[in-house]
């Protein structure tokens, strides 16, 4: 009985050790994990967590993502210089450059990997000048993640608070010009161009007159006086 027991514990003890072995060398194939996290289908359970503009995304997303006051280029070189100092971080692929970077994060403990794909995009329209970016993080192993996925997503978009775009701050429009004031610019503009032809007339008619008095002194000159 005893004998039988201990044969038990051991075959307990080997597969949990093959089990962490397994766990750690893990490695990172690209192919699988270095996905769009706009496009990537969701994890059939709950150990995931998605951040994006919903627009830009045809699953549901976890929270919507801010809007920043910097092109997409120097937010992902901020985003990655802040990710790359957090503890057990690596890329899997790509790179700030491309906006498009896969990275894997390691469990203090076990060592378990989680994988965080993000990218960044420039926006258009009303807000050219401006980008916005997605974040999609989720477990290898495991049924439920007990909120770490979220957590983490929250914390590394965190660091990029200082670019939000706020539009409370931004500077106001123009004022469309009033009808009224349309109006009396195109009166004014009208009366401009009446003067205008009123001189043209006036030029016009001073032209004439000047032609035609030295002609009539002329034929004035060549009568012959009859005696």
């Amino acid at each position: 009985m005893r004998l039988m027991l201990a044969i038990i514990i051991l075959g307990v003890l080997g597969t949990m050790g093959f089990l962490a072995y397994t766990v750690r060398t893990a490695t990172h194939d690209p192919a699988i994990w270095h996905q769009d996290p706009r496009t990537v289908p969701p994890s059939d359970t709950p150990n995931d967590y998605r951040i994006a503009i919903q627009a830009l995304t045809e699953y549901p997303v976890n929270m919507e993502a801010p809007i920043y006051d910097i092109n997409a280029a120097t937010l992902a070189l901020a985003f990655d210089e802040f990710v790359m100092g957090q503890p057990r971080v690596e890329r899997v692929a790509g790179s700030p450059q491309e906006g498009f970077i896969t990275y894997v994060q390691r469990t203090p403990q076990l060592q378990i990997p989680d994988y965080i794909s993000v990218r960044f995009f420039d926006l258009e329209g009303e807000n050219v000048g401006r980008s916005t970016i997605a974040i999609y993080s989720r477990s290898r192993y495991g049924y439920g993640d007990m909120g770490v996925n979220e957590q983490r997503a929250k914390a590394w978009l965190a660091s990029l608070d200082s670019f939000v775009y706020d539009p409370s701050t931004a500077p106001p429009l123009p004022p469309a010009p009033a009808e009224g004031e349309a109006a009396g610019d195109d009166g004014e503009a009208a009366g401009d161009d009446g003067a205008a032809a009123g001189d043209d007339g006036e030029s016009a008619d001073q032209t004439a007159t000047t032609s035609a008095a030295p002609a009539d002194g002329e034929s004035a000159e060549e009568q012959p006086v009859q005696q």
